[in-house]
């Protein structure tokens, strides 16, 4: 049974429990935006190196101008893998 004390601590606290499933559900909502966002970058990148879309020299299906843009050289990675 419910005490007469806790009956009264929930009714006086509903508010502020709506409130924080409230802001749950926001970061729950949040964080499944960002994993479809680079599950989609992931799918991108693979389907477009394997299609033949966009380049990847050194075969790790990241497309060679999205290494280019983070500062990465596909070319150099691909001399490594060649040497050894």
């Amino acid at each position: 049974m419910l005490n007469a004390n806790l009956l009264f601590w929930i009714i006086k606290n509903i508010p502020y429990i709506e409130l924080n499933l409230f802001i749950m559900n926001e970061v729950v909502i949040v964080v499944i935006a960002i994993i479809a966002l680079i599950v989609a970058v992931i799918v991108y990148g693979v389907l477009s190196t394997t299609m033949g879309y966009e380049e990847d020299v050194n075969q790790n299906y990241i497309p060679d101008r999205l290494e280019r843009m983070f500062g990465a050289d596909p070319e150099k990675d691909a001399e490594k893998k060649k040497k050894k």
